[in-house]
């Protein structure tokens, strides 16, 4: 007799088959899950992706809007700082130049204003920009020193600052009227912000320029 031959005990034999269908049991319903999962959720899994990759790049979109802003206001910032140093080295130039600025001009006058205002060329009786390295340059006069001043700072202006302009007025002091020579010369720097659209809806449409003024007392 073979071992397929050979019949079970009763007790192990019952045991050995509950256990058999128990088994079937478990892979038959681990299969139905299975496929009731697959059909569940089919479909679905590529809309999330989608959805997720559309938040994603929305995010993406917003980070990059913040970085340009930031640049912007940082490009502002250099732009003040800019227009800072040169009010201060027009300063220099006028406080060197002193004894023209107190009697050139009448209160509340405009020196140089604008574009239209500052000398196109200016005298050549400076070192500095000769028209020619053979010819010699004479000293400069108070005015021709003071035209010479303003033309180099407003070629500086207009290199550094977008679409610039440039007021320079005397004022005399209204706390020290009484006292001869002291006058006030006024520094003013306008130009456009680099971050406009940002500066119109918080300020108006229309408002996209920035003003620094310099008083210089002598």
């Amino acid at each position: 007799m073979t071992t397929h031959d050979r019949v079970m005990p009763g007790p192990r034999r019952m045991r050995f088959l509950m256990q058999n269908n128990k088994q079937k049991r478990l892979k038959k319903q681990k299969v139905v899950f299975m496929q009731y999962s697959l059909i569940k959720t089919k479909g679905f899994t590529l809309i999330e992706v989608l959805v997720a990759m559309v938040i994603l790049a929305v995010g993406l979109l917003g980070l990059a809007s913040m970085q340009v802003l930031a640049l912007k206001d940082n490009k502002d910032a250099y732009l003040l700082s800019q227009a800072n140093f040169l009010a201060y080295e027009m300063n220099d130039r006028i406080r060197a130049n002193a004894a023209y600025w107190q009697n050139t001009a009448t209160p509340q006058t405009v020196i140089d204003t604008a574009q239209a205002d500052t000398p196109s060329s200016h005298p050549y009786c400076n070192i500095m920009d000769p028209p020619d390295d053979a010819v010699s340059v004479p000293g400069c006069t108070a005015a021709e020193q003071a035209e010479y001043d303003v033309y180099r700072w407003w070629q500086d202006v207009q290199r550094i600052l977008p679409n610039a302009t440039i007021s320079i007025i005397r004022n005399d002091d209204a706390r020290t009227t009484a006292v001869v020579g002291n006058e006030v010369i006024d520094l003013i720097l306008t130009w456009d912000r680099a971050n406009q659209a940002v500066n119109i809806s918080r300020n108006g449409a229309g408002v996209s320029t920035a003003t620094l003024k310099l008083d210089v007392r002598l």
